[in-house]
């Protein structure tokens, strides 16, 4: 099977837009739904890895650079058009992906605003 990679490990985190802490809004959050993307990371037996970056419904303008950042720290810059933005980062293209464990937090920023947040866990 060429191209086959064993894995070794995978988390992912959801993201979701980062509103005030209401009661309202916390309930809206349950029962409606406010994921707006996910940051999926793999890790293969051989040492390489991947992250994928997806965001949709995100306010800000068109053609707009916004971050994403795992503990505190720049992976990625990226554009965003009508809102949604799409990435696949790997380390065999020479792209630094840091180390991702349960419970590493992930963000989406503009302009140093956190749009988005998550918490990674295992897939």
């Amino acid at each position: 099977m060429a191209g086959w990679k064993r894995k070794i490990a995978e988390y992912e985190a959801d993201l979701y837009r980062v509103q005030e802490p209401t009661l309202l809004n916390k309930l809206l959050s349950l029962f409606m739904g406010t994921k707006s993307g996910e940051i999926e990371m793999k890790k293969y037996e051989d040492g390489e890895k991947q992250i994928e970056i997806e965001v949709h419904s995100v306010n800000v303008p068109d053609g707009s650079t916004v971050s994403a950042v795992i503990d505190g720290a720049t992976v990625h810059e990226f554009r965003v058009n009508h809102g949604r933005a799409r990435l696949l980062l790997s380390t065999s293209r020479g792209d630094r992906i840091p180390e991702v464990h349960n419970g590493s937090v992930a963000e989406i920023r503009f302009s140093g605003e956190v749009l988005l947040r998550g918490t990674f866990r295992p897939d």
